[in-house]
């Protein structure tokens, strides 16, 4: 069982062991944000192949990518001036302020 991947439970030759620090993070945790699955320590099989290990990089990189942009998104939104405008209102005679 030591040259099965845990992802995709292939067979390899190579495979990286998920307790290894990879782009500043343990890669088990990488795993544990992306897919539904906990690797524990005391788990049999604690490694993945060069094409999971790629995918998951590229994956945790997208995540972190789209949680940077949603964060820059946000606090540009909150920080645009209300716009202020003012609007006749058909039953008055003075004009109503519409946020």
């Amino acid at each position: 069982m030591d040259t099965v991947c845990r992802i995709c439970a292939r067979n390899s030759s190579s495979l990286t062991p998920v307790f290894t620090f990879m782009n500043g993070r343990i890669l088990a945790d990488m795993i544990r944000l992306i897919c539904p699955i906990v690797i524990d320590p005391s788990d049999e099989i604690q490694q993945i192949c060069k094409k999971c290990t790629k995918i998951i990089l590229d994956a945790h990189e997208l995540r972190e990518m789209s949680v940077r942009s949603d964060i820059k998104f946000k606090s540009e939104a909150f920080s645009l001036p209300t716009q202020v405008k003012e609007e006749s209102d058909p039953f008055s005679s003075s004009g109503s302020i519409v946020i």
